[in-house]
């Protein structure tokens, strides 16, 4: 279940990203399943949490996390 939410956080942000960067989909008027920036945030640290919570606690292979981890430090902001 663990890595379930762990996807969900994941996807969420790839997916939001893919409207996010392009001006086009502004332009045009059509709306788009792209999150605000401080949810990014809730689901980059919720990603963080959650895969050193699996890491120290399960037995879950640490490379089931390379995507999430990749997605979460390609939009994670410094604070």
């Amino acid at each position: 279940m663990m890595l379930a939410t762990v996807y969900y956080h994941a996807i969420s942000i790839y997916l939001s990203g893919t409207f996010d960067y392009f001006p086009y989909w502004d332009e045009s008027g059509i709306p788009t399943p792209s999150i605000p920036s401080s949810q990014v945030q809730t689901h980059v640290k919720a990603i963080l949490g959650m895969v050193a919570t699996a890491l120290s606690e399960t037995n879950l292979a640490g490379i089931l996390f390379l995507f999430p981890l990749r997605v979460a430090g390609a939009r994670a902001q410094s604070l």
